[in-house]
């Protein structure tokens, strides 16, 4: 029985999810969805482990796209504007929820001014370049 592969055209024809991403961009999104689910697992008190390991696995993702970036010899201009937002969420926004939530949620408290402070200056850099 013959295999039916998807066509790769340009006028509208179907397309594998394998001509959209390379192994590099499946660890951006990884490395993003870390950082997302860190956050939510952040402000729910009880999953505070959740949050640090999924920040630790954020961590690792955002070092290996890097790294297997280089490796396979690929490099795209747009590559750069997915993992500088997957940074911005994995290392600003996720651990600002995580300060906000296990310092303080009075709004005069210095910890909240601390950690929207730090979120405000983690997209000031990515939003430079």
């Amino acid at each position: 029985m013959e295999k039916v592969h998807a066509e790769h055209t340009e006028a509208g024809g179907k397309r594998d999810i394998g001509s959209f991403l390379s192994v590099q961009d499946l660890f951006i999104l990884l490395n993003a969805a870390c950082g997302v689910l860190a956050a939510f697992c952040a402000s729910a008190v009880s999953f505070s482990w959740l949050a640090v390991l999924l920040l630790l696995i954020s961590v690792v993702c955002d070092y290996l796209d890097g790294k297997i970036g280089r490796w396979i010899g690929i490099s795209y201009q747009f590559g750069k504007e997915p993992d500088s937002l997957a940074d911005v969420i994995g290392f600003g926004m996720a651990p600002a929820v995580f300060v906000y939530t296990y310092t303080g949620h009075m709004a005069g408290s210095p910890w909240c001014w601390c950690s929207s402070s730090f979120v405000a200056s983690s997209g000031w850099p990515a939003s430079m370049s």
